[in-house]
Parts: C-alpha cells; structure tokens; sequence
C-alpha cells in the first residue's frame, strides 16, 4: 500500500476521420471571432504559430498512415485507421505540441466528435476561415477548416456512389454515419486545437521546491517517463514515457465497456474502485494510477485533454489532498482524503467524473459544467450520522407537472375523457373482461401487483406490468423498448395474446362503432376528421395518460429548497444513493435518464453480472429483452431504464415480477448492477430515499361509459393469433 499526493485523471480522446485537405488559411482571425481586435504576436510562443504546427503535423502524420492502409487494403482498410489509429496518432501529436488537438464537422460520422463548447457558435455559422477564440482560462482555441478533394468522396460522397464494401465498414465502425453526401470542394469540417495558457507551461526545471531527487522518475516501475511540462498542462517535448501512458489509456478508454467502476462519497473524501473481469485491462488499470502519481509528484507532461474545469482545478489543489491506493484482485481502489471542504468537493466530483467518461466516452467533456461551491457547513463530521446542509442548488431536478404533447396529437379536454372512457373500458378486449387499467391500475401503483399480468381467460402474460404514472416522462414504452411513443403502445395489447386478445384492430374498431356514445364521442374529440378509427382511439388514450403525473414528492420538495421535507434517512439515502453509482441508469427528473426535451433511448444491460447466486435464483437472466423487439445479438438482456418513481408502490419488481420486496430488489441491483453487496445500514438508507419519490396523485373518478344499444356487442369469438399455440403451451 503506498501514501501519495495525486491528480488521477481520464483522458479523453479525439478520433480524427482525416484523408482531406485542411483549407487555406483566407483570414488570420484574432483572439475573439472578430476581425476588429488585434492581431496576435507573431513570437515563437505565439499560439497561432503553435496550432499551425500542431495542425501540420496531425494533417502530415495521419495523410501519411492513410495511404499506406489504401495501398495496402484499400478505403475500408484506411476506415480502420480513421477509427482505431488516428486517436493515438492524435494524442502523440498533441502531446508533442503540448495542445490537445481534434476534429469536428456540423454533419458528424462519428458522434464522440461533436464541437468543443467554445467553438459551437462558430461550427453551426459554418465558418469558412480559419478563426482564433480567447478562452475564459487565458488559453487559445482555433477552428482550421477542412475542404473535401475529389479522393474524400471515396467515403463521404453520396451513398449511392459509395462502393458496397466501404458502405459496409462505414455502417459497421459509424451505425449514426451522417457524414456522406458531399461533393468536391465541400466544406466537410474543421481541426480544432486548443492550446493552454502560457502561464500554466512549465518546465521541470520550475518544479516546486519541496519536490526532491528523492522522487526522480527512476525510483518507480511503471511505464518510461519522458522529461516534459510539470503540473500547469501538456509539454512539447517527445516524451516516450508519455506516449506509453497516453496508449495505456487509449486501450483502457477502447474497452471502457469491461471497466466496472464505484465510487462512495466518504466524510473527508471519496472511494473510488475501478476493476474488470479482463485480465489485461485489469494490469492496464493497475498501470495507470502510479504512472500518473509519478507524472504529478515529478512534474511531468499530463495527458492531452485535461482542461475540464474539473481536472484544472484539482490540479491547483494537489497538495491539499492525500490518497492511498491499493491493487485488487480485479483492478485499483484509490480512497481520496482532505480537510479542506472544497478539496473534499473536488476530489468527490472528480471522482464522478471518471466514472462518466468510462460510461459516455469523450462527450462528457464537451458537456456545459459548473464547478459546484462547498463550504464547512456542507461537509458533515467523520462523526455526524445525519447528512446536514446539502447544498441544494446543485440537486436534481424535480419532476414537471405536465408533458408535452407531439405535435400531431395536441391535448384537449374531449380527448382525455374520450381516453380515460376507453382506457377502462373492458369491451376493447375479446372477451370483455380486460382493460387498460386492469393491468396498469391508476387507483394504486400503475401497476396490477402481479409478477406478470393477466390477459384474458385468465392467461398470464411472460412479463410484469411496468407503470403507467409518468409514462410520459419515457422516450420508449414497454420493457423492450419496441413502441417509441405512448401513441404506439396504446394500440399493442389490444391484438396481443394473452392481453386483451381481440383478432385485429379492425374488429376493435367495429365494436366501437356499434355503441353510438362512442361515435359521437370521437367526433367531438377529432373535429377536423370525426373517425373512429384504431389511429385515433390511441391518440385519445395516450392524452389522457399524459395527465398521470405524480409531482410535489418530498424529494421534489425537498430539490425545490425545502430542507425539511425529507428524513435525514432519506437525505443519507440519496447521498448513497448517488455514490454508489445508481445515477448511471436511474437520474434525471424521472429517474430513468430521461431529461426535459430529450428523445434519446435509454437501454441497460441486465443483468450485468450473470454469475450471482441471485440472479439464478430469481430467473432474471431467462428473458433476452430488447432482443425479442430487434433480435439484433447486441440488444441481448438490454431493457428500458425504468422510471424509479412511486417504485416502492409497485411490488414485485424487475421485468419477471420474481423479487417480492423493494428491499430485496435493491440488494440485487447492487450485488448485479454494481458489483456491491450493501449492508443493512445502506440498504435502509436507500429504500428510505426510493420512498422519499412517492409523489401526489391527481384524483381520478371512474368514467361512466357509453352504454351499449340493446344488445350485447360482445359477440366477437375468433381470436388473436397464437391463441391455440399458447393455450397448449400453458397446458
């Protein structure tokens, strides 16, 4: 075990897809995109000259690499090194320069390319000469234009004239390509550089005085250490030894997906366990953190990529705080101490840090981010059992009080009624016995409280019936994901065996003609067609259950300032909570990673850890999720993130209804999810802040529906398809 002071950080990379030529230099721009400000000094410390070089050199390198792949394997050989090489060919060019160094376009190939957030006004403009932009730290960004040669269209032309083999590499390695389409001379993009404050460059020979020759670089057996910049930034001298770190993290960020990583808020401080199941990313992990203990204590270049605000100003702090870390079985825990609160808070946040680019990869720093304020107060004693003065303004959202509505499908009130009719009405399924609410009932959870639902003649369905309170607040509907909105959902069951079971949609519409309540009802709720039709009655069903929002929870209260509205239990559970790692899934205002005005879908892997005795025992890796809806192999037992509101309402729990009590459903998800076994005292926390989400439901009546007209409209006695094959099955 060693005792040392250290910046650990996560670089972040830049995949450069190149091949075309960068564009002549039109407009020397100045440190702002204004052509009205001074020109920069032309000194051979002057930024402009230095991003040219850097420009240069990443242009000169990767042209070079590209060829060679062409010569020897053609375009689809030269993709793969757009997409494998080209970051660490990056990297070492950046490293060498001392800037960090990447490629950005307003139609992107690869989507870990989006523009940094200082240069995203000028990327949307289209910008045609080169432009200089000061940065808030005293540093200079620079956006380079990229113009396509005839040769580029080998990969970025129109689809159509793409060779069928390049088209193949490019939807493997870029499934979200929009990059094709070009033509020659087109602008396809930019190089962007950004190079550090000149006061924040400093050789080792200004390294601080308490460092000594007792901390030479010989003294530790990690990778060889090149001599360079201390602890401002990045250096320009070659530096191997950085070059060896700089591919050590490559491979690590490659293979982020085998990385498994926790992180517990301490008292003073912070843990943080990073481990994986592959033994050479284990060594690889090992490897990193004295590597980069060393970088620091012996003033040494840090990687590429390192101005997160985060990550400079922990850098200020590197003497305030102490770790210890310790190799594992699987990888490195590294536990983070300090006095200071604010260095507390630094070295938490940027232990959360890491964790989100393990997760999201290099977005993460293109994110916008404000560095939180912490004072005595909001740092609880080693002593304290209570969590006390949390600073509530950097708290989670609250949930909103109403959805949006898409525009083909605006909300009125004749069309909720209309839906909350049908959505109790019993007479959609085949035998009349089945509705909406008798699977996802609004006088409790959402739910029906079963394991899995049942459909008519008594059949239990294969899955459990996830709520309908905030559905809304869902980018994707039922547990494989397969309906992207509530409109589509709303038609599923009532064709599907053993749900509502009717023999098709046309035969649900006609028995909704036969009750004239019905006919007029529609053409009230649809003036402009006055339908009935399965289109719809959807569209009236998903209005009414965008009304099921159950906002003003305590936690909502408590998020919107009020200090009182949650237990110290609770508040000690949401605490929990985020440093074990929940919030990788389950955060935003519904806790299920969906945030206002998103429309991404959120899918998880689960079980991540099938080997758990648990995971035997509840059956919970039989069901192959998202993969039943696509059968694409990757959408293997990935299913949607669940919203976590009014969660303890809805007993059993997961998509197989095999866990019967939240508490033991929590314990799973650590031991599965997380790779945590929870104690008693942290699994009472959590489930305490899981209740603190049970919000306040709207008062629903149940409907009067329209009556049927003298006879019984249940005549119907052919059913959904399957129904023989299911009922022998069960049999």
């Amino acid at each position: 075990m060693k005792r040392k002071t250290l910046w650990k950080l996560s670089a972040t990379l830049a995949l450069l897809a190149t091949g075309c030529q960068p564009a002549q230099q039109t407009q020397s721009s100045t440190l702002t995109p204004s052509s009205n400000q001074p020109e920069l000094a032309t000194t051979n410390d002057d930024p402009q000259k230095i991003v040219q070089s850097a420009k240069d050199e990443l242009f000169k390198q990767l042209s070079t690499r590209l060829v060679e792949a062409m010569s020897s394997g053609g375009p689809a050989a030269a993709i793969e090194v757009c997409s494998r090489e080209a970051p660490k060919i990056a990297a070492a060019v950046g490293e060498q320069h001392g800037v960090a160094i990447g490629r950005t376009s307003f139609r992107l190939r690869n989507a870990n390319n989006a523009p940094p957030e200082w240069a995203e006004d000028l990327v949307e403009k289209k910008t045609e000469v080169v432009q200089y932009v000061e940065l808030p730290d005293g540093g200079t960004g620079a956006l380079l234009p990229i113009r396509l040669k005839t040769q580029c269209l080998t990969c970025h032309g129109p689809s159509e004239q793409i060779a069928e083999d390049v088209m193949a590499k490019l939807t493997e390695l870029y499934p979200d390509d929009h990059a094709t389409g070009f033509k020659d001379g087109d602008l396809r993009g930019w190089f962007w550089v950004v190079v550090p404050p000149a006061s924040e460059v400093r050789t080792l020979n200004d390294k601080d005085p308490h460092i000594t020759d007792d901390h030479q670089p010989h003294e530790f057996h990690g990778p060889g250490r090149g001599m360079g910049l201390g602890r401002g930034m990045m250096g320009r001298g070659p530096g191997a030894g950085m070059r060896g770190d700089m591919s050590t993290i490559h491979t690590m960020f490659d293979n982020r997906d085998k990385i498994k990583r926790t992180v517990i808020d301490l008292p003073n401080g912070a843990e943080a366990t990073t481990e994986s199941e592959d033994g050479v990313i284990t060594a690889l992990i090992q490897e990193h953190v004295p590597a980069m203990e060393s970088r620091v204590v012996n003033n040494e270049p840090l990687p590429p990529m390192t101005f997160h605000p985060v990550f400079v100003e922990l850098i200020k702090h590197a003497d305030d705080y102490t770790l210890i870390y310790e190799e594992t079985d699987k990888g490195i825990k590294v536990t983070y101490q300090a006095d200071d609160p604010f260095v507390v808070m630094l070295v938490q946040e940027h232990a959360k840090l890491v964790s989100r680019f393990i997760k999201n990869g290099m977005e993460e720093i293109h994110k916008p981010y404000t560095l939180p304020t912490a004072n005595a107060e909001s740092i609880p004693a080693a002593s304290d059992s209570a969590v006390t003065g949390e600073d509530l303004s950097n708290a989670w959202a609250q949930l909103p009080t109403t959805a949006d509505t898409p525009e083909d499908n605006p909300t009125t009130s004749e069309k909720v009624e209309l839906g909350k009719k049908l959505f109790f009405d019993p007479r959609l399924s085949l035998t009349g016995t089945v509705s909406c609410n008798s699977c996802h009932n609004v006088m409790e959870g959402g739910d029906d409280g079963r394991p899995t639902s049942m459909g008519i003649h008594g059949r239990l369905g294969p899955r459990n019936a996830p709520t309908v309170w905030n559905a809304a607040f869902q980018t994707s509907q039922f547990w494989d994901g397969r309906a992207a909105s509530l409109e589509e959902q709303a038609t599923g069951p009532i064709v599907a065996q053993p749900e509502m079971g009717m023999p098709s949609h046309d035969v649900a519409v006609e028995r909704l003609k036969s009750i004239p309540g019905y006919v007029a009802e529609f053409a009230v709720a649809f003036p402009e067609d006055q339908r009935l039709t399965i289109e719809n009655a959807a569209k009236a069903i998903a209005a009414f259950e965008r009304t099921l929002i159950t906002p003003n929870s305590p936690y909502d209260r408590y998020v919107g300032g009020d200090a009182s509205a949650m237990t110290e239990l609770q508040v000690r559970g949401k605490k929990r909570f985020e440093s074990i790692g929940c919030t990788e899934c389950h955060a935003g205002p519904n806790f299920n990673n969906w945030e206002l005005g998103a429309s991404a879908v959120a899918f998880e892997e689960f079980p991540r850890s099938p080997d758990s005795p648990l995971v035997a025992k509840f059956s919970l890796d039989q069901d192959l999720g998202r993969y039943e809806a696509t059968k694409n192999a990757s959408d293997k037992h990935y299913f949607k993130t669940p919203t976590l509101r009014n969660v303890t309402l809805t007993a059993p729990y997961f998509h197989n209804g095999a866990v019967p009590t939240i508490r033991e459903a929590v314990e799973i998800m650590g031991v599965t999810q997380l790779d945590t076994e929870l104690s008693s005292a942290e699994l009472d926390e959590l489930v305490a802040f899981l209740s603190a989400l049970e919000g306040e439901f709207p008062v629903i009546t149940l409907p009067r529906i329209p009556s049927r007209p003298g006879n019984s409209v249940l005549e119907v006695t052919e059913s959904a398809a399957g129904v023989e094959e299911l009922t022998e099955i069960q049999q």
